[in-house]
């Protein structure tokens, strides 16, 4: 690699090069052990690998996430109900990447108003189809500080979206000019640190250059978020039954000879990321062995849950409105306003 070094959102200091995945270089924080895939000069190769992903996705049930929708939609009414029980309920929410709009529809249906900024027309359509009423508007673009503005939030969800981003620093910090109030954030992102992501390495399945670009631990998302000024209230990470079915599916193609190379040597290892692969393309053989090995992962959960890792970092953080000039603060006391 004879680029300069990418430099880490956490701890603002240069990363390493280290191996590659998918034919994307690799960079990696020696501090707080994030990695960054990188995309410089490749902007253009991943915004076609979206388009192609979108479009297979547009057909009838060949996104997970339309066809396991009542799953979804009532795990995004699960999850919004935790939110509301513990912060309150928000007034107005940002659901930055909406997706499908499951979790807009679930806020929205809790009395919220909400903002679902989602740049695929496709999944935008979707979300307005949900029809969740007047309570939910939808942007069909890319997050900006004027979609901040207009929010309004006093909360905002980034589930399952930083990671998609080559400098989720840069985005992420358009908000503290923009908004106007306190704002909660909820992020989700998966977990470098987890149990899956330490024995599997470069097979892990959210290790997917061009989807997945940026990879944080529980100290790097928490590094990030407090030098973007966040008071992080909560890191916390989640075991879930499909990934312990993921890890054992892994070891027994290992006991077989059949699984994936776990190195960062740059060959073909994960050539087609596993998100981007169509459901139909998984090998009958895979798709029995998860079947077969499900009931165990759910026995195993709550052990799971108790001593591993999970593969999603869950965040709740706050974030204060910038502090306003002082010329103007001296102006609305000279007008009478109260300190």
């Amino acid at each position: 690699m004879n680029a300069p070094p990418l430099v880490c959102p956490a701890c603002d200091k240069p990363m390493a090069p280290g191996g590659s995945k998918s034919g994307f270089d690799l960079w990696w924080c020696a501090g707080c052990g994030m990695a960054r895939a990188d995309v410089r000069g490749r902007e253009a190769e991943i915004a076609a690998a979206y388009r192609e992903m979108t479009a297979r996705q547009g057909s009838p049930g060949a996104s997970a996430y339309v066809r396991d929708a009542a799953a979804n939609r009532a795990k995004s009414e699960r999850f919004a109900a935790r939110v509301i029980a513990r912060h309150g309920r928000p007034d107005r929410v940002l659901d930055v990447g909406a997706g499908y709009g499951f979790l807009t529809a679930a806020f929205a249906r809790a009395g919220c108003v909400v903002t679902a900024v989602e740049p695929d027309g496709a999944r935008a359509a979707a979300v307005r189809a949900l029809g969740a009423g007047p309570r939910v508007r939808v942007v069909a673009d890319f997050l900006s500080a004027a979609h901040v503005a207009e929010a309004d939030p006093d909360l905002v969800l980034c589930q399952d979206v930083v990671e998609h981003l080559p400098d989720p620093a840069a985005v992420l910090g358009c908000f503290r000019e923009a908004i106007r109030r306190p704002a909660r954030f909820c992020i989700r992102v998966p977990n470098m640190a987890s149990w899956g992501s330490r024995r599997m390495g470069a097979a892990w399945w959210f290790m997917s250059p061009p989807e997945h670009l940026s990879f944080f631990t529980p100290a790097a998302l928490r590094g990030m978020l407090e030098r973007l000024s966040h008071r992080v209230e909560e890191i916390a990470t989640v075991a879930e039954t499909g990934e312990l079915t993921n890890v054992l599916a892994h070891l027994l193609k290992r006991i077989a000879g059949r699984a994936p190379p776990t190195d960062f040597g740059g060959g073909e290892t994960g050539r087609q990321p596993v998100y981007f692969a169509p459901q139909a393309r998984r090998s009958a053989v895979g798709r029995a062995a998860r079947a077969l090995l499900w009931p165990a992962a759910a026995t195993l959960r709550p052990v799971m849950a108790a001593f591993m890792r999970g593969d999603n970092l869950h965040s709740v953080s706050v974030l204060e409105p910038a502090a306003a000039p002082a010329a103007s603060a001296s102006g609305a006391q000279a007008r009478g306003a109260r300190p």
